[in-house]
């Protein structure tokens, strides 16, 4: 019905994780179990300390934006007009990824985000919230805090 990879990076503990499954099989939760399934085996078997997506733009690419994002992976941001597709356009690759202490504590947090600019926001809030905590820790302030520490409302 499809497949699922895992390659090895240049760097030292972090791998690839991809995923293709052909389109009368798509929306049954296929792919979503496939990676799931692979990053595990990654992070529990082989010891990567980080997994990272390539999503290449395609009419898919949202779909796959969604499974991962419901994965815990992370927007990392894209790289633009950086591979030729199929038929020789530049094509840009959106980065997602998930550190193994993520992964671990995926499933004690709130249910997975919708969609990308829920998950974006949710991690600008959790590092926001986190900063504060740190302030209040911090008996000599060595950061001035800035208008730009604000949550976007």
């Amino acid at each position: 019905i499809g497949v699922v990879y895992v390659t090895m990076s240049s760097i030292p503990r972090e791998v690839y994780v991809g995923v293709f499954i052909l389109p009368p099989y798509r929306s049954r939760g296929c792919g979503m179990r496939a990676c799931a399934l692979a990053v595990q085996w990654a992070i529990e078997t082989i010891d990567a300390h980080r997994v990272q997506a390539r999503i290449m733009s395609s009419p898919s690419r949202e779909s796959a934006q969604r499974l991962f994002t419901a994965l815990g992976f992370a927007h990392e941001g894209i790289q633009r007009r950086a591979v030729c597709d199929a038929a020789g356009a530049w094509a840009d690759i959106t980065h997602m990824g998930i550190v193994d202490v993520d992964w671990v504590v995926r499933k004690r947090r709130r249910a997975a985000p919708r969609n990308l600019w829920d998950e974006l926001f949710e991690r600008h809030q959790r590092e926001r919230e986190e900063l504060l905590r740190w302030e209040a820790n911090e008996s000599s302030m060595r950061i001035r805090r800035t208008s730009s520490m604000e949550t976007v409302r």
